[in-house]
């Protein structure tokens, strides 16, 4: 595989995905929502730590476990709606003569699309995972009331094994299946489905198992 033409490839898709608005609508929403569910889980905190022996759960130092599956999922969606009509934009866009006159496997060709969608959601996954880090460095050193020290190595453990392989897979998994099935409406649906199916499964997880 000739890395430099699938980095040039995945250029030129990640400048088409961010001239698409619902690019920049779904990095907004995602980023929002992440936002609000931290500074909640921070106020809840702040609020019942004096008369709750369990607000350790939701403890700043390790609140990073309460913002995985928010992160995932939600920058997980954008990708889906994003990577879902890969090949409709490629036809619309004209990018199809200009990938049919290079040299490229189709290996390439479906990794350039997945790093081309994968980069403008997992570039803003990070800053808001990197700001958490930095104003729990911040707080103790100005005052604030909302935010502690977060663990640095739960920070680093999420954008190595957590946020990265998650949304590779997902994109993967998108890309895959728009290859195969021919409707758009199909993809996103069995994508989503297959989605909401782990949310439900991650959330009827333990978080201690029990012994005998």
């Amino acid at each position: 595989m000739n890395a430099r033409s699938v980095w040039h490839l995945a250029i030129a898709e990640m400048r088409s995905c961010t001239r698409i608005v619902r690019t920049w609508l779904l990095i907004a929403l995602a980023s929002s929502v992440c936002i609000l569910h931290w500074i909640n889980l921070a106020n809840t905190y702040v609020r019942i730590s004096p008369n709750s022996p369990s607000a350790g759960v939701m403890g700043p130092r390790f609140l990073i476990v309460q913002l995985v599956q928010p992160i995932v999922l939600l920058f997980a969606f954008g990708i889906v709606f994003l990577a879902f009509d890969v090949r409709t934009r490629d036809v619309r866009d004209r990018m199809i003569e200009v990938v049919d006159a290079r040299p490229v496997t189709n290996f390439e060709l479906l990794t350039r699309r997945l790093l081309g969608t994968l980069l403008p959601f997992l570039v803003p996954a990070v800053l808001i995972v990197l700001a958490i880090l930095c104003h729990g460095w911040l707080a103790p050193l100005f005052g604030w009331e909302l935010g502690a020290v977060v663990e640095p190595v739960s920070v680093l453990t999420f954008l190595a094994w957590g946020i990265v392989p998650n949304l590779l897979l997902w994109g993967s998994l998108t890309i895959l299946l728009s290859v195969i099935l021919k409707s758009r409406a199909l993809v996103a649906f069995s994508v989503l489905g297959i989605m909401v199916i782990y949310a439900m499964l991650h959330n009827a997880m333990p978080y201690i198992s029990k012994r005998d």
